[in-house]
C-alpha cells in the first residue's frame, strides 16, 4: 500500500497524464479523502478492496480501509490536507485518532496517516514546546519518529506509518 502510494506520488508530477494541478484544485478535505478512495481503487486489481468510511469501534470511521484480498489484512488511512492543521493537530490525529481509534483492534494494527500537501507556507508550522517554525520536510520527520515511538513502546503496540502526497510546487506559497 505504501509503495501504491508512492508510485501516485510519482503520476501526479511525472505521469503522462499528471493530475498534481488537479489535486491542488480540490477546495475541502472531504474532496481529497475521495479522491485518494478513487485513485486507490483505480490501482486495487486483485490485489485489495477499497472501502471509503467503513465503522469502526464507538462508531468512528477512518477516511479509507484498505483490505486485502488473499488474507484478512486490512490497513485504515487517516487523510489530512497538511496546511489546514497545526503540527499539535497532527500529533493529535497520529496519536489519538489513527492509533487510539483504528489501530485498537488486534487484527487492524496497521495504518497510514497520509498528509496531502497542497499549498506550500512561508512560515511552516510552529512548534509550540520549541517556537521554532518547521518545514513541511521536518513535520514529516517529526511524525514519523514518533510513529516508530508508537510502535515500539509495545510487542502489540499500533504500527502507524507517515506517508506523503506532496503537490505544492504547483501552487505559490501562503502566510499560514
Amino acid at each position: 500500500l505504501i509503495r501504491r502510494l508512492e508510485d501516485m506520488q510519482h503520476d501526479l508530477l511525472h505521469g503522462d497524464f499528471a493530475q498534481g494541478l488537479t489535486l491542488t484544485a480540490l477546495p475541502g478535505e472531504v474532496d481529497v479523502q475521495n479522491w485518494v478512495a478513487d485513485r486507490l481503487r483505480l490501482k486495487q486489481g486483485r490485489s485489495f478492496s477499497v472501502e471509503r468510511e467503513p465503522h469502526a469501534a464507538d462508531e468512528k470511521e477512518p477516511d479509507i480501509r484498505v483490505r486485502a484480498k488473499a488474507t484478512d489484512a486490512n490497513v485504515a488511512i487517516e487523510i489530512k490536507v497538511a496546511g489546514s492543521w497545526t503540527l499539535k493537530q497532527l500529533e493529535e490525529a497520529l496519536e489519538v485518532q489513527l492509533c487510539g481509534r483504528y489501530l485498537r483492534a488486534r487484527d487492524g494494527r496497521y495504518g497510514i496517516i497520509l498528509l496531502v500537501y497542497q499549498e506550500a507556507r512561508k512560515k511552516g508550522w510552529k512548534d509550540k514546546s520549541t517556537g521554532v517554525f518547521l518545514s513541511f520536510a521536518e513535520v514529516v520527520a517529526q511524525l514519523s519518529a514518533l510513529s516508530t515511538l508508537i510502535a515500539g513502546a509495545h510487542h502489540n503496540s499500533p504500527q502507524p506509518e507517515v506517508c506523503v502526497i506532496d503537490v505544492s510546487m504547483y501552487r505559490k506559497k501562503t502566510d499560514a
